[in-house]
């Protein structure tokens, strides 16, 4: 597990896999499947405040791409992140 930090308009602002995206506008990234998901995070930050996602991404651990699960909370103007590898 890691955490993740996002702006309401898709910009990045920590990464605990990943710090070189940190600063960096995310708003566009695709997983494998070509989910906008950070787009995605967003409308459920925004609509419902939190929730869950399911979306396809490379585990650090094994470097493959993996189904993973997040969960997503709205604190304020920023988007709180942390989710599982379902293997």
């Amino acid at each position: 597990l890691y955490i993740l930090l996002y702006t309401m308009e898709g910009k990045c602002l920590a990464h605990g896999a990943n710090p070189k995206i940190v600063g960096k506008d995310m708003l566009d990234m695709k997983d494998a499947d070509g989910k906008l998901f950070v787009r995605e995070r967003i409308e459920i930050a925004k609509t419902k405040g939190k929730g869950w996602q399911n979306y396809k991404w490379t585990n650090p651990l094994s470097k493959k791409i993996e189904d993973k699960v997040t969960y997503i909370q709205k604190v304020g103007d920023v988007i709180v992140c942390s989710g599982a590898y379902k293997k």
